[in-house]
This record gives structure tokens, C-alpha cells and sequence, in this order.
């Protein structure tokens, strides 16, 4: 098993896996936010909601990042509904941003 922030929460992280395009539960999803919560030392309500905190930022960018790493399939505008009802645009320019800011 790779290292990852979900640990076990999905089997995206396994070699072996085949997705079969079930999208990720709301739990998944939860425990996906409060991981990446917890590592930048913010609530998961920060993530999901409003704050521009910086840290709150990389943690929504780190929960982006996870979903589409594990998920590439999931509409962006269903990423955007799983962190706090962000429309699918402002998921694109996260993902964009990131890649320019690496």
C-alpha cells in the first residue's frame, strides 16, 4: 500500500485495484477532509467552507488533489458539491493553479 492520506479509507492506494467508477461515499469524503484537516492544523469545516486562509487552501488542494488522483473519472463539478458546493470552474483553476505554483 502506498502511502497516502486516506489510509484505508479507499482502495484507490492498492496496485491491484480496478476502479469501476463508483464514486467516493460521503464518508470517504469526510475522512478524505479530515485527514487533510488535521495535517495543515485547520477544522474540516475550514476546508469545506469559505476560509482563504492559506492553510485551509492547501489543505482543500490536498483533498482536490487526492480525489482526482483516485477518482480521475469524478466531474469536477462533483468535487466541486463534496467540498462545500464550489462550482466546477473554481475546482478547474485549483487544479491548474497547482500545477504552476509546483
Amino acid at each position: 500500500m502506498t502511502d497516502c492520506v486516506c489510509g484505508d479509507v479507499c482502495f484507490g492506494c492498492q496496485p491491484d485495484y480496478v476502479p469501476d467508477q463508483v464514486p467516493p461515499t460521503k464518508g470517504q469524503v469526510a475522512a478524505i477532509v479530515a485527514a487533510a484537516a488535521q495535517e495543515y492544523s485547520v477544522f474540516p469545516a475550514e476546508v469545506v467552507g469559505r476560509c482563504r486562509s492559506a492553510r485551509a487552501v492547501k489543505a482543500r488542494r490536498m483533498v482536490i488533489d487526492h480525489l482526482r488522483a483516485h477518482w480521475p473519472w469524478l466531474p469536477l463539478a462533483t468535487i466541486g458539491y463534496y467540498l462545500g458546493g464550489r462550482h466546477h470552474s473554481t475546482i478547474l483553476w485549483a487544479l491548474r493553479n497547482g500545477r504552476r505554483a509546483r
